[in-house]
């Protein structure tokens, strides 16, 4: 019975805290995405890396580190971080649903992920 009692509570715990780390997931992206949707972007990348599902950057000259789930690219089957590099630009007007990645003399177009949050 004591085992069964253990076990019980064990499930429990371990239920309990798959629903909380969800959750919390589900919050830091919603925050994640609030933050890169309303921010007018214009840069050049300093750094980038691919990460569980999303892309974290910077941009040169900004204290503030951005991270977006993005789409496969609008003119093609390449994703982010295959085309993105150190030195190239983003552009992305507040609240838009497209961001211009360019390189060079090429202009990569991403949607990305939309968090719902209302």
């Amino acid at each position: 019975m004591n085992k069964f009692i253990a076990f019980t509570l064990l499930a429990i715990c371990f239920i309990a805290y798959i629903i909380f780390s969800t959750r919390m997931t589900k919050v830091r992206a919603i925050d994640h995405f609030k933050q890169f949707n309303s921010e007018n972007l214009k840069g050049e990348i300093e750094y980038f890396d691919a990460r569980r599902g999303g892309v974290l950057f910077k941009l040169k000259g900004k204290k503030v580190e951005y991270e977006f789930c993005p789409g496969i690219v609008l003119h093609g089957n390449k994703v982010f971080e295959d085309i993105a590099a150190k030195g190239d630009s983003i552009v992305k007007a507040t609240y838009s649903d497209t961001l211009r990645l360019i390189k060079k003399d090429q202009v990569f177009l991403f949607t990305f992920w939309k968090a719902n949050y209302k």
